[in-house]
């Protein structure tokens, strides 16, 4: 399958789910088709790994600043216990100065009072310094405690942020597995489907060769028929021929014994003439003539009956030449339209294929693009909510900072008048100093982020050119599969023409020789009925019968050629159709291959991007780190400003 974006192709608020972002499938080009592969596994379990180990960095970052924060208190803590230890030596310095002043100038009542009177303002002074210790203490409590929630509350939000991303990692996960399981899903109804046609192909092949044995079986039965019903009028003929044979055997007969009675009655004439007069000459002779015309009668009735029985033949062989056309024609009719409805059961089976792939395609790109759009809108609410938070931190240090620093100079002016105005001049720089290390602060995090984001946008950019150079290239690998297709099958086709016009040739060629041979056989039979001694007739009958044979026997040749060019169209078919094969497996490589390339092309750029990213967060990291090297400068001066500041006003 085709990548779809990955979540680094906009701002994210998870530096590491950018730089370790995986490429899921792409709904639109996918063309479909293989699925999840080692190297994704791997990538998804070096996600993990630096989402384990960024939860880690944070919980180890929130640790030392909560360290920090502890020993800066104690270290506020032990100064303001130095303070008062000084206070307390003060004091008992002054006590000691003061018993000795006592001792010494005991009878001064003046001295003394003055004395006491500096006394109850060292204890003032103490009061107000232990007060002072005491707030210190209390602030710098409140400070570690507030340090310690701060942490607290950023390793619990390191930890949600880390179960979050673990939990995109495992929705891209899950939507990669679901991808591939569509795409093998397609990828088995796509072959199903290739299998089906096949079996349909096959099928309609086997209809075809089925309906085409069944109609030579049918005009074998047909030829086998008339053959019988040749025999079978021949048998009659012969039959007619030897009644007719008979009967003129019997009237040849009958005329014999007209003629035997006729000559006897001739001989009784001749004898009754001798012995009687010319009137019973007259009777004999009439007798006679009656006689000669009952055997002429005798004789037309046979010739009638001869007649009808030829008549009859010539209608039985006409019957018998109709009703094998008419079968002949049924077949062939029958084999063009078996062949019609495969071609077209063939074509409707593609033009569905065609209009499925083509609604699988538009929903692929709807999909990716929906799904483009809400990666996109996460994104961009994970920036600003980002954004928001860093603000909000920002302000909560400033106003932190602004907050010590006013407590600081208020604490300075009131425990020193005398150089109250010096006090609040170092007060006031360390404040400036602190606000200037908090400015250098932001303006650090600002540019890191800006850093950032910018490599996140070319990154951004990378992956959209790489993306469409992924589907430039599926798109042609499938232009370049259609092509060979088209050109196996064009030639298929044209393969299937010749041979069908090879078929048509033969069958023609048949049926001439069928026609003929039956001419032939007319008009032998007419030949062997004429009277031999008809040489006119029996000369032209013969001359047509030469004709015909040879006819038949040029035709036959004909036929051979026609037998052959067929069988050679037959093979040529057959090694078309292996062509075909063979060229489909290879449009079936050259996809793949564009598929392998796109998915290349698509791994490169999520390198590229990746490695953009991280140079970017190093980058930042490293001017990030040279900020705060220069804040911790800035807060250091600051820091010792402010000792300086509480010293005077101690």
């Amino acid at each position: 399958p085709s990548p779809s974006p990955s979540p680094s192709a906009s701002p994210s608020p998870s530096p590491s789910a950018s730089a370790s972002a995986i490429p899921s499938a792409a709904p639109a080009q996918v063309e479909v088709d293989s699925l999840v592969t080692a190297e994704e596994v791997e990538i998804v379990q070096q996600l993990k790994k630096n989402i384990r180990e960024e939860a880690k960095a944070a919980r180890a970052e929130a640790a030392a600043k909560a360290a920090a924060t502890r020993a800066a208190a104690k270290a506020e803590a032990a100064k303001a216990k130095a303070e008062a230890a000084e206070a307390e030596a003060a004091e008992r310095a002054a006590k000691k100065a003061a018993a000795k002043e006592a001792t010494e100038d005991a009878k001064e009542a003046a001295e003394m009072k003055a004395l006491e009177q500096e006394l109850s303002e060292a204890a003032k002074k103490q009061a107000t310094m232990k007060k002072a210790a005491e707030q210190k203490a209390a602030k710098a409590a409140e400070k570690e405690a507030a340090a310690k929630e701060k942490a607290e509350a950023k390793e619990a939000a390191a930890r949600e942020a880390a179960e979050q991303r673990a939990a995109e990692a495992a929705k891209k996960e899950a939507a990669t597995k679901e991808a591939a399981a569509k795409k093998e899903a397609a990828a088995r109804e796509a072959a199903d489907q290739k299998a089906a046609e096949a079996a349909k192909k096959e099928a309609a092949a086997r209809e075809a060769a089925a309906k085409k044995d069944a109609a030579a079986r049918q005009a074998a039965e047909r030829r086998a028929a008339a053959a019988s019903a040749k025999e079978v009028a021949a048998r009659e003929a012969a039959e007619q021929k030897a009644a007719e044979a008979a009967k003129k055997e019997a009237a040849a007969k009958e005329a014999a014994a007209a003629k035997e009675a006729a000559a006897k009655e001739a001989a009784e004439a001749t004898a009754a003439r001798e012995a009687a007069k010319k009137g019973l000459a007259v009777a004999a002779k009439k007798e006679a003539a009656a006689a000669k015309e009952v055997a002429a009668a005798v004789n037309e009735e046979a010739a009638k009956a001869a007649a009808e029985q030829k008549a009859a033949e010539a209608a039985a062989k006409e019957a018998a030449a109709k009703e094998a056309a008419a079968a002949k024609e049924k077949a062939a009719n029958e084999a063009a339209a078996a062949k019609e409805a495969a071609a077209k059961e063939k074509a409707d089976a593609k033009e569905a294929a065609a209009k499925e792939a083509a609604e699988q395609k538009a929903a692929e790109a709807a999909k990716k693009e929906a799904a483009a759009k809400e990666a996109v809108a996460k994104k961009e609410a994970a920036a600003r909510e980002a954004a928001q938070q860093k603000a909000a931190e920002a302000a909560q240090k400033e106003a932190a900072a602004k907050e010590v620093a006013a407590k600081k100079e208020a604490a300075a002016k009131a425990a020193a008048d005398a150089k109250a105005a010096e006090a609040a001049a170092l007060a006031s720089k360390a404040a400036e100093t602190r606000e200037a290390a908090a400015k250098l602060t932001e303006e650090s995090e600002q540019e890191s982020a800006r850093t950032v984001a910018a490599a996140e946008n070319e990154a951004a950019i990378v992956l959209q050119t790489a993306r469409q150079e992924a589907t430039r290239l599926t798109e042609e690998a499938k232009a370049k599969a259609l092509a060979i297709e088209r050109e196996a099958e064009a030639r298929v086709n044209t393969a299937a023409d010749e041979f069908s016009k090879a078929e048509r040739l033969s069958a023609g060629i048949t049926a001439e020789i069928r026609t003929r041979e039956d001419a032939q056989a007319k008009t032998q039979a007419e030949f062997d009925r004429t009277f031999i001694l008809n040489f006119g007739k029996r000369g032209e009958l013969d001359k047509e019968l030469k004709r015909l044979k040879g006819e038949i026997k040029q035709l036959q040749k004909s036929l051979e050629k026609a037998s052959k060019a067929e069988d050679t169209a037959r093979a040529a078919l057959d090694k078309e159709r292996e062509y075909a094969t063979k060229q489909q497996a290879a449009a079936d490589n050259v996809i793949d291959a564009g598929r392998v390339s796109s998915n290349k092309v698509l791994l490169a750029s999520q390198n590229a991007a990746d490695k953009k990213i991280t140079q970017a967060k190093k980058a930042a990291a490293s001017a990030a780190k040279a900020s705060a090297t220069k804040a911790k400068a800035l807060l250091k001066d600051a820091e010792q400003l402010q000792r300086k500041a509480d010293s005077l006003a101690a």
